[in-house]
């Protein structure tokens, strides 16, 4: 299961939309984590990324971090054929 989330995130880290950056983020990056919401195979939470997510400035011509940006996290209490769905749902999105 691991490897088909690493797989997926290397082959979208850097899509064609310069608004669109795929990136494996370490728990320490997070702070402030508060549960939000419980389903049966999810937990939402809010937090602070301290890095922040990448951004491209086309003026600039550069990757910028936004620091501390408040996000959602998404804890998946899976089995197989949930983390493909998943997986299905965020190809989609692109």
């Amino acid at each position: 299961m691991q490897i088909k989330v690493d797989e997926f995130i290397e082959k979208n880290q850097y899509y064609e939309f310069d608004y669109i950056v795929f990136e494996w983020i370490p728990y320490n990056q997070f702070s402030n984590i508060k549960e939000i919401c419980k389903h049966n195979f999810t937990t939402l939470y809010s937090a602070k990324w301290k890095s922040g997510p990448l951004h491209y400035y086309k003026v600039k011509k550069e990757w910028i971090k936004e620091s501390d940006k408040k996000v959602i996290l998404k804890y998946l209490n899976y089995s197989q054929n949930f983390i493909d769905e998943f997986l299905n749902q965020a190809k989609i999105i692109q």
